[in-house]
């Protein structure tokens, strides 16, 4: 069962050979790219929800899509379409940085039992 994004690496990678593996810097290095993502995406979303659909509403106002104010359609449509946007991307992202964790155990494994 996989209870948050980032844990269902941790928990598979406990889980090989029956050996627990231990905080090692490729850990440390996974999670720091992994809260990395996590910041970058946020700061987006905040960007486009709150910046775009509340701060710059008057400036985007001048613009429109449909014949829809860009500000009031940001407000109403924009933001969930940029949240659902984000959520592939972290998708992913994460799926793309747990291949790449999972490489580096198995090789540092490899290099250990040589």
């Amino acid at each position: 069962m996989q209870l948050l994004p980032g844990c269902y690496i941790q928990l598979s990678l406990e889980k090989i050979k029956g050996e627990k593996i231990k905080n090692s810097e490729t850990n440390r290095q996974y999670w720091s790219k992994n809260l990395r993502i996590l910041s970058i995406l946020i700061f987006f979303w905040f960007l486009v929800s709150f910046g775009a659909g509340i701060i710059f509403t008057g400036w985007l106002d001048r613009f429109s899509i449909f014949g829809i104010p860009l500000g009031f359609w940001f407000a109403q449509q924009g933001a969930i379409y940029t949240f659902i946007v984000i959520i592939f991307i972290y998708s992913y992202l994460m799926q793309r940085l747990d291949n790449n964790q999972t490489r580096k155990i198995h090789e540092n494994k490899n290099k250990n039992s040589i």
